[in-house]
């Protein structure tokens, strides 16, 4: 069985980053290459959208100082230049930025792609969560799976900071990318997160980056500061945070640029994938060239709904190993018509113990490899 890396790091940003640049150098050089093809595919040249880099390491800087001094870190440990550090750091937005190259340098708004661009925009994901009143040890559980581009399996790991002056937390990141995408911090929060696109993504992309909130997240003492992290300033595109604690509450935030949707469990349970469930003006928009979307968080629910006792690790694993719809299914694998270099499956299958305060994390389709035990203490 394949494992996910793990990678203990301190307190200080710029030895974390330095760390986690000196171990993964050929991974994130790859995952740079990996982005930038996919960026030059969609008609970005390449040249332009590492200019892009400049300005964004620049913004990042602004926004916050010791992510900026922990992504430095980690172009320093890789030997790669810090713009490319910063694409990849900004590779969420970056996907809004795809078709005009001095959109690129000057971060300037697009074109909305079309309809059948929609599905190789964003990350897709199904993710679900468990309260106390249905799980077999009265814990709270929430996970996912991220699928994403094939390309990236391999390319991730998970990053286990300690530091005395804020929570201490485990995270999936992919190499290279400081603030990560699915985790748990040490007061009992945890974080799933899904692909969103909506009619208002990329107009602007001034605000604070994605993978910066997932960091944000990380850092927060209690619910309330996750929810500013997401909600305090607007968006530069939507996007999908799951949010659960250990003392048995989740909240689900739908959020475009300047809008956001609020989702609270039923029957001790929710699930979402990749589209907007709550229509408040926004115009939803990934469905329509990813419609798994439609089935994928549905059928887990139901299947969540049919199980005959409480809700436990063992019945979790199962589920996300479903294949209806195969290969555009809970567990995603590669499809025939799919270009290379565009491919997608499940790249990493993540469930979050908020209790235990243990992560479990499969490296690639979880019908493929077991899920190995990662717990916050070392």
């Amino acid at each position: 069985m394949s494992e996910l890396q793990i990678l203990n790091l301190g307190a200080d940003p710029h030895e974390r980053g330095l760390v986690h640049g000196r171990t993964f150098p050929d991974q994130i050089r790859e995952n740079v290459e990996i982005y930038l093809n996919r960026f030059e595919m969609a008609g970005s040249p390449r040249d332009s959208v590492v200019q892009g880099g400049h300005d964004w390491a620049r913004r990042i800087m602004a926004f916050d100082e010791e992510y900026a001094i922990e992504m430095a870190g980690v172009a320093e440990g890789s030997g790669l230049p810090l713009e490319q550090i910063a694409v990849l750091n900004a590779r969420y937005e970056l996907t809004y930025l795809s078709t005009l190259s001095e959109s690129m340098a000057a971060m300037t708004p697009v074109a909305p792609v079309t309809p059948t661009e929609l599905e190789d925009r964003t990350d897709g994901c199904t993710a679900f969560a468990a309260l106390p009143e249905v799980t077999h040890d009265g814990g709270t559980m929430i996970g996912q799976n991220w699928d994403w581009l094939a390309d990236l399996r391999g390319q991730c790991f998970v990053m286990r900071v300690t530091r005395p002056d804020r929570p201490n937390f485990i995270c999936l990141t992919q190499a290279g990318i400081v603030g990560g995408m699915i985790g748990l911090n040490e007061t009992g929060l945890g974080l799933c997160v899904n692909g969103l696109i909506s009619d208002q993504d990329g107009k602007d992309l001034t605000q604070r980056p994605f993978h910066m909130r997932v960091r944000d997240i990380m850092n927060a003492r209690n619910m309330n500061e996750a929810l500013k992290a997401i909600l305090s300033t607007d968006r530069n595109t939507s996007g999908n945070f799951l949010l659960g604690h250990a003392d048995g509450e989740v909240i689900d935030v739908e959020t475009a640029p300047q809008a956001a949707n609020y989702l609270y469990p039923t029957d001790g349970l929710l699930t979402h994938a990749n589209h907007f469930e709550v229509w408040n003006g926004i115009k939803s928009m990934l469905e329509v060239g990813g419609p798994s979307t439609l089935y994928r968080s549905q059928r887990l629910r139901r299947l969540l709904e049919q199980r005959n006792g409480p809700v436990d690790l063992a019945l979790v694993q199962r589920l996300l190993t479903d294949h209806f719809a195969h290969p555009y299914a809970i567990c995603r694998h590669e499809g025939d018509d799919e270009p290379m270099g565009n491919k997608k499956l499940t790249v990493a299958s993540v469930i979050l113990s908020l209790n235990d305060q243990v992560m479990y994390a499969s490296d690639g389709p979880p019908c493929e490899n077991g899920y190995q035990r990662i717990p916050l203490a070392a």
